[in-house]
């Protein structure tokens, strides 16, 4: 096979791509080729797991479960032949379906896994079970993965090398809004301490231990590392902690996720920032993971999460939840919506999602956009420049920590200031927009003197609360 090297540089004024690396937004074939070949990567690296997994898409109202040669057109995935429901309906499951058995798995309490006969899918289990028992019985073993195009499970682009001193975007506010004192957890690959030894800004954040390959840097290579990169270039003193939980292909199932969710709430985090999500057949959140959200989420922990990245309405869970505040992409002028950022019930608020160059790891890396691949870049500097709804959303989990710490504020009192400026500075063709800025912006006020916002007070401006 016959490579094309791609060198390439950049700072922390521009976010740099070489032209011979089109964005797969930009070119739709490639961006189905893309796509299928993620969804493969997923499919193999969670059979390593012993977790066998369905490719879907909804075709004239029905699920259909797709063959690899049109994974190209995939929405979502589940665990083939596994459906998950509440303890109290694990005897309603067995009466309909002869021969379903539990399966012990060490998953969140209160949620049952149940393994389906052989001859029964998990699209007629669930359709059997809501027309005689009713909506919410049981649902799939959904499969969450990194912000995707299609159920492709890829970020908008692949990283380009790039050269900088300091991430960009950065923090525009002064040291009282640090994030000093802020606790963040991020729900990702882990993070890579030999990157983060080149990013003076990622100084003291820890994390799961991410197994980088620099020999062959995956597509999700350095994607927790770069996440919390962003977080701290807004928040530079935020407690971040990266848990891996997105390790194999940069995804894992709703059991298992919604069990590691659970231990990491425990310590009661005043925010969990989530680059990853998943579809559904059924418009609905899956169902470990709003279990395990509704209770085991302290009541002052907000939930950040990424709209997804396929230009479209349809609902991505959890951002389109009404737990999570949903963030889409912006162009890197902030001037509009990227072209690849999902909108509607999925973005609560924008931000800024291209361009974004922050720490990366060194290695080479294949851009798998044709068959064969015929492109690739060594990175060398410990920095890329990046797109998708997944930078984005740190960026705003970023903002939300600095002016937790600035105003003396709970994460959900920040954030209800912070959207009301965002909504206050909408951007056309998008939404309500939050900026860097806007850690540090006098608190929003409305023309009769009263908090366009529902849990802050009217205290004169720069008096904490």
């Amino acid at each position: 096979m016959s490579t094309d090297d791609v060198s390439a540089s950049g700072s922390q004024d521009e976010g740099f791509r070489p032209e011979v690396i089109v964005p797969p937004w930009k070119d739709p074939d490639r961006r189905r080729y893309r796509n299928a070949e993620e969804v493969r990567g997923v499919a193999r690296d969670l059979a390593e797991q012993q977790v066998v997994v369905e490719v879907l898409a909804i075709q004239d109202g029905r699920v259909r479960v797709l063959d690899e040669k049109d994974y190209d057109q995939a929405m979502f995935m589940w665990e083939k032949g596994v459906l998950l429901t509440r303890r109290e309906y694990r005897e309603d499951v067995q009466r309909h379906f002869k021969g379903a058995y539990e399966v012990h798995s060490g998953g969140v309490a209160g949620i049952v896994k149940m393994v389906l006969p052989e001859d029964t899918s998990v699209a007629s289990a669930i359709h059997t079970l809501t027309l005689t028992e009713g909506v919410g019985i049981a649902g799939p073993n959904y499969v969450f993965h990194i912000t995707s195009g299609g159920a492709g499970a890829c970020p908008a682009s692949d990283p380009v090398p790039a050269v900088a001193d300091a991430p960009w975007p950065a923090s525009e506010c002064g040291d009282e809004f640090s994030g000093e004192g802020v606790r963040v957890v991020v729900v990702d690959t882990g993070f890579d301490e030999k990157t983060a030894a080149s990013a003076p800004w990622l100084d003291g954040v820890t994390g799961d231990q991410e197994m980088v390959n620099p020999h062959d840097l995956g597509p999700y290579a350095g994607h927790g590392t770069f996440v919390a990169g962003v977080i701290r270039a807004m928040a530079p003193r935020a407690s971040v902690t990266v848990r891996g939980f997105l390790t194999k292909g940069g995804a894992i199932t709703d059991e298992a996720l919604s069990a590691q969710l659970a231990a990491a709430l425990a310590d009661r985090p005043d925010i969990v920032s989530m680059s990853a999500g998943t579809y559904t057949m059924d418009n609905q959140c899956p169902m470990a993971f709003e279990d395990t959200w509704k209770k085991h989420a302290d009541k002052r922990t907000l939930l950040v999460a990424a709209a997804g990245n396929d230009t479209t309405d349809r609902l991505f869970f959890p951002a389109a939840g009404s737990a999570a505040v949903g963030v889409g992409a912006l162009t890197a002028d902030g001037a509009g919506r990227a072209p690849y950022s999902n909108f509607g019930t999925n973005a609560d608020v924008y931000a800024v999602g291209t361009g974004h160059v922050n720490a990366y790891p060194n290695g080479r890396y294949v851009y798998r956009h044709d068959q064969p691949p015929t492109r690739a870049a060594d990175f060398t500097h410990w920095r890329a420049s990046w797109d998708g709804t997944s930078f984005a959303t740190p960026l705003v989990s970023g903002v939300i920590a600095a002016r937790m710490s600035g105003r003396a504020l709970t994460s959900n009192d920040a954030w209800d200031e912070v959207r009301a400026l965002a909504q206050a500075q909408p951007v056309p063709g998008a939404g309500p927009a939050v900026t860097p800025a806007m850690a540090c912006s006098p608190r929003p006020i409305v023309g009769d003197g009263t908090c366009c916002c529902c849990h802050c007070d009217c205290s004169p401006q720069g008096s904490a609360t």
